[in-house]
């Protein structure tokens, strides 16, 4: 990591001279995002410098979201680490990186397109946000209005809602199952469950998935979540409006054009969960919500036409053409998959 401080400056040492010799002795380059940082000339300067290093795998570059920017079209193409949702979350992901457990993969070389729907989706202000106090879940506002809907883009009107920012992870899930001891973990007896299924005993879900979507949950299983905390599922006109916005009818949360590195699809190759929020804010959707594409399918609480209850998002195990915002598949509400979560939504007038 480049240390910019005077005191790492050598006697007689210019600015230029220090920070290239930081960069060639340093294994790492952090840098965080910030309005401060990227209207800064030195630092621009210094990050593009370690862009390019990095391109040659000389150094390691790490940017962490801290505050709503606008980061120059190269920094866009790199994963980065979110500080926005929580402060401890985005430590730890830091420090598992440092530690090469996860390394940031690669962005795209910049003779290919910038992302040019890049917007930190920020239309949602922080006065529109909060805090669901009984599960810890964070909600976004979607006002009231129409958008374009399905595939034919049909205007719906929907009145106000709440929705969740990103699909209820295995840390909220657990306050539910606390609060009633007698609920079935989630678990299903097969190999491609066993890295999700939680301990029977201890009711303890798997030690690295703290922040993943919880997974192997029924239809039913959302739905007493839902209960117990005072929301419910969303309807799948209300997922998609949250999804999509009111403005273009896009195909994903970020634009009409396919990004690599903007959501956790087949194409990703993670081969299983993220932790929610690792795409943020480049894969948001204009309302700030995370993970609407890939991740995880989400259930709603519409019934599909053909039997089942509707699925919306895409997944891990889904490559790209799953991920369209309007794509709709019907699941039964009986089963559980590796591949399948929940978000909820919150009445209008809930008072968090």
């Amino acid at each position: 990591m480049c240390i910019r401080d005077r005191d790492s400056i050598r006697p007689g040492e210019k600015w230029v001279e220090a920070i290239e010799r930081g960069l060639e002795t340093s294994g790492v380059f952090v840098v965080a995002l910030t309005p401060a940082a990227v209207e800064s000339r030195w630092v621009r300067t210094e990050t593009n410098a370690a862009i390019g290093l990095s391109q040659d795998d000389e150094i390691r570059f790490i940017s962490l979201d801290v505050e709503a920017c606008r980061p120059g079209i190269l920094w866009r193409q790199f994963q980065y680490i979110s500080f926005r949702q929580s402060y401890e979350v985005g430590a730890g992901e830091l420090l598992r990186w440092l530690d090469g457990e996860a390394p940031p993969p690669k962005g795209k070389k910049a003779t290919e397109t910038p992302v040019e729907t890049f917007r930190r989706n920020v239309s949602t202000p922080p006065s529109d946000r909060r805090i669901h106090e009984e599960t810890g879940i964070e909600l976004v506002r979607v006002p009231p209005g129409p958008f374009l809907y399905g595939d034919d883009k049909k205007t719906v009107e929907l009145p106000e809602f709440w929705i969740g920012r990103s699909p209820v992870t295995n840390t909220q899930y657990k306050r539910f199952l606390d609060a009633n001891p007698a609920y079935s973990v989630p678990f299903r007896d097969d190999h491609w469950a066993k890295p999700y299924n939680w301990d029977k005993q201890t009711r303890a879900y798997p030690a690295d998935k703290a922040d993943h979507p919880v997974v192997l949950v029924r239809w039913n299983d959302a739905k007493a979540f839902c209960d117990w905390a005072g929301l419910r599922l969303p309807a799948e006109r209300e997922w998609e409006k949250a999804a999509r916005g009111d403005k273009d009818g896009r195909v994903y949360p970020w634009g009409d054009d396919w990004v690599d590195g903007q959501c956790n699809t087949v194409e990703a190759g993670v081969g299983g969960t993220t932790h929610v929020g690792q795409y943020s804010p480049y894969g948001d959707s204009p309302y700030g919500c995370a993970d609407m594409a890939g991740n995880v399918w989400e259930w709603t609480s519409s019934w599909h036409k053909e039997g089942g209850r509707v699925l919306r998002g895409g997944s891990w195990g889904r490559d790209r053409r799953f991920a369209h915002v309007s794509l709709r598949l019907n699941y039964p509400p009986g089963r559980a998959d590796v591949r399948l979560g929940f978000r909820p939504v919150a009445p209008v007038d809930a008072d968090y």
